[in-house]
């Protein structure tokens, strides 16, 4: 495991692409909850096939591993699931990025993202209403209970800042109100 600091590594050079993004996964938990440790680094990127370049541009070999162009264009020109990867050599830092889907959800997610000065730089998160909603799939397809725990820490630790309104909807038009039964709620 590394002691090297995602942030600097991963976000910094991002940043400077000008590609929107948002961090996701267990970084975003963590801001928002209770702290879970991992190395890797889960972003939605609203990636276009053209921006292929820029990010080569920016994570050059040798210092970085990132998929070739032609496999980030064919991933950005998805209408959903789109992936690839980029990983910092030295220290195996990696960045697994999804590419945001074209439905109107999609736009909306990125209008309520949210920013954080990290150790000076920018960094961009997920909103947390997005974010347990997102969980609430990976639960719904079987992930594992470590979902449920971001859950509930998250709604222990920021639920008093977040738009419970949307969230209910959000939950109820994406038909996972069975996978909410299972999150700990705190008393309000």
């Amino acid at each position: 495991m590394s002691d090297a600091d995602p942030y600097a590594v991963l976000v910094a050079p991002l940043n400077a692409t000008g590609i929107p993004y948002m961090v996701t996964g267990a970084h975003a938990a963590s801001m928002y909850g209770e702290m879970r440790f991992t190395e890797d680094l889960d972003v939605v990127m609203q990636v276009n096939r053209g921006d292929a370049k820029r990010l080569h541009a920016v994570f050059r070999a040798p210092a970085y591993y990132i998929a070739p162009l032609e496999a980030i264009e064919a991933e950005a020109a998805r209408d959903v699931h789109g992936h690839f990867n980029i990983m910092h050599n030295e220290t195996s830092l990696r960045m697994d990025v999804y590419v945001a889907g074209r439905e109107a959800s999609a736009k909306d997610e990125f209008e309520r993202r949210t920013s954080r000065i990290i150790r000076g730089e920018t960094v961009w998160f997920t909103s947390p209403e997005t974010l347990i909603v997102s969980k609430l799939r990976y639960v719904r397809a079987g992930g594992g209970d470590h979902h449920v725990r971001d859950i509930a820490g998250m709604l222990r630790v920021s639920g008093d800042r977040m738009d419970h309104a949307l969230l209910e909807r959000t939950i109820h038009a994406s038909r996972l109100d069975g996978e909410w039964e299972r999150v700990p709620k705190p008393a309000r």
